[in-house]
């Protein structure tokens, strides 16, 4: 009985070791974000930049929403300028918005029905940019607002070397559903804590879209190029296969209202992951084998289950471990379940200690409010429910086939 309850032990082990792998890594993530490494600004700018707003639709307060950065932005007029990059739009509503008399913003039109997306419009616009007199390229949203002090910043880390850089981006807005108080706790752990953990390991970052720079020599080096999943996850690990690194701004620079609950490589489904695994998995570990320790970070985040599966995972889990220890207490028959039972309970609390810990860095790193950490007790209540909800789809959409397969046979049978 003593062998079975081993084996048995070890199965539930094997079951809960990617959760436990992966909680393990958040637990070192976390510890090192706690560092800060001070970076010294300089005070003389230097570097030109262009601000980029891709856009897919033209909203109707976006001149006032560029004369905002303006105001906002403390740098060099004849340094800077906003670029409107529009996405396949029609002429007559950019006319509207922009009319000739417009001056605040370079308006740039691009046009291709068959390569459609931000992606295809900012690697057509930054092939024809990148030969005028810009030194980098800051990606931002129509719909974000910015600190003064941003490209100062940029610029700072540019002048000491750095070719990619990502600003940390605070997702807020005033007025939220519970559910997008779960995303901002979610986001702040993806698009902050780990980040900046990374930052002080020394390795890349990560690239979030918006609030990504971009030097001429990285462009001219690595030219930039949509993927077949229009992710900027799968450019991360082309530069870092490339011995680049994104270096990250801890202090947030740009304020956005969209919010965002997962990192990049967790907007791509399970087929989709394949095929990027498939893609990268021999270029990342050339890199590792020649001590890339950013491509090891890759790996992992490209092997790791989602936050929500791990949760499900720990949950599972814990739910499997009591009711081992109630047959092993209640059934003497059972009694060689007790040490299995133990063994996965002891293991799933730890997991699910280290999330708590993990959240909570994030919450206090971000600064977030007091409803959004109280929304962070219904985290357990929305994992249930969307469990119920996943199982009754598939559930309905099976009962619905079954049921199409029936009429089917019973027309053909007439």
């Amino acid at each position: 009985m003593r062998i079975f309850a081993l084996i048995l032990a070890g199965i539930c082990i094997c079951m809960l070791l990617p959760a436990l792998t992966y909680c393990t890594y958040l637990y070192f993530i976390t510890v090192y974000s706690l560092f800060f490494r001070k970076t010294q600004i300089s005070q003389t700018p230097q570097s030109s930049f262009a601000l980029f707003i891709p856009l897919t639709s033209v909203p109707h307060n976006l001149q006032k929403k560029i004369v905002e950065l303006k105001a906002a932005i403390d740098y060099p007029d004849e340094l800077y300028e906003i670029i409107t990059l529009t996405d396949n739009i029609n002429s007559e509503e950019v006319d509207k918005i922009f009319p000739e008399s417009y001056n605040d913003s370079r308006i740039i039109r691009y046009c291709n029905s068959w390569r459609k997306g931000k992606e295809f419009a900012i690697e057509w616009a930054l092939s024809i940019l990148i030969n005028e007199k810009y030194d980098a390229f800051l990606i931002i949203d129509e719909t974000v607002s910015v600190s003064p002090w941003l490209l100062k910043s940029l610029n700072a880390y540019i002048s000491s070397g750095a070719d990619a850089v990502q600003v940390s981006v605070s997702r807020y807005k005033r007025k939220m559903t519970w559910l997008e108080h779960l995303k901002c706790i979610t986001s702040a752990g993806y698009y902050h804590l780990r980040p900046k953990a990374r930052n002080n390991l020394g390795i890349s970052c990560g690239i979030q879209g918006t609030g990504f720079c971009m030097t001429k020599k990285l462009l001219n080096d690595l030219p930039f190029q949509p993927f077949e999943y229009k992710n900027w996850f799968e450019y991360h690990i082309k530069l870092v296969c490339n011995n680049n690194k994104v270096v990250f701004i801890p202090k947030s620079g740009i304020k956005s209202t969209i919010i965002e609950s997962g990192s990049n490589s967790e907007f791509l489904n399970t087929k989709q992951k394949g095929k990027v695994r498939k893609r990268y998995i021999s270029p990342l570990l050339k890199a590792v084998k020649h001590r890339n320790p950013s491509a090891l970070d890759c790996l992992i985040t490209l092997f790791s289950p989602s936050l929500t599966t791990t949760i499900k995972i720990l949950s599972a889990g814990l739910f499997a471990g009591f009711l081992l220890s109630t047959a092993a207490n209640v059934i003497p028959e059972c009694h060689f379940l007790k040490l299995p039972s133990e063994i996965v309970i002891i293991l799933t609390l730890m997991g699910q200690s280290v999330m708590i810990f993990y959240f909570f860095v994030a919450i206090v790193e971000k600064k977030l409010s007091l409803i959004t950490c109280l929304a962070g007790f219904f985290f357990p209540v929305y994992i249930l429910y969307s469990i119920i909800k996943k199982s009754s789809e598939k559930f309905l959409g099976s009962f619905r086939k079954n049921n199409k397969k029936e009429k089917l046979k019973r027309r053909t049978d007439n």
